[in-house]
């Protein structure tokens, strides 16, 4: 029995390690493995990611794949490494430029954690999480608020009606966050 595993165990990362080299760019490689392989994937290879200009699109994809509304930034130290690596202008012109100078940003979190790198700047969505969170029976959260400038966040995201942003580490290491 622990040679047949042994045996098949081989023969499955010859399969993996076929598909890699077949692979024709970095992305298409990170895609034919294994979801949950993905992350580490991606940081033992950054490179090689940065070098085809695939490592701010990878990224986000993986963030938000990772991250869901009730997960709270995932590993947050992942992420900050992760975003750090990114080159700033790349990673801001997937998105859409942020509307004038400077917004009110604003975060929920059921955790009460401040340091997220999700913001929003729709006065509709913290006005839906407020009400929500008046009734305790439905959960409760904390709501921060804080000012941004295009300068301290890596893309700002219109899309299906939300106004979403994920600001920069730098700026979360040095911001004035406020519970409102």
């Amino acid at each position: 029995m622990q040679e047949r595993h042994e045996i098949m165990r081989k023969q499955k990362i010859m399969e993996i390690r076929m598909n890699l080299e077949r692979a024709e760019s970095i992305s298409a490689a990170l895609k034919s493995l294994h979801p949950l392989d993905h992350l580490q994937f991606l940081q033992n290879n950054l490179d090689i990611f940065r070098a085809e200009n695939a490592l701010e699109e990878t990224v986000l994809n993986l963030f938000y794949r990772e991250n869901g509304s009730f997960l709270a930034d995932g590993h947050f130290t992942l992420w900050h490494d992760l975003f750090s690596e990114c080159n700033r202008e790349r990673f801001y012109s997937l998105g859409q430029p942020l509307p004038g100078d400077g917004a009110i940003a604003y975060r929920g979190s059921i955790t009460d954690s401040p340091s997220g790198f999700c913001w929003t700047i729709s006065n509709r969505k913290v006005n839906w999480f407020r009400k929500r969170w008046q009734d305790k029976d439905l959960g409760g959260g904390t709501i921060y608020s804080t000012s941004v400038r295009p300068e301290d966040i890596l893309i700002y995201l219109e899309k299906d009606g939300e106004k979403e942003l994920i600001v920069t580490p730098e700026f979360l290491d040095r911001a004035t966050i406020n519970t409102i």
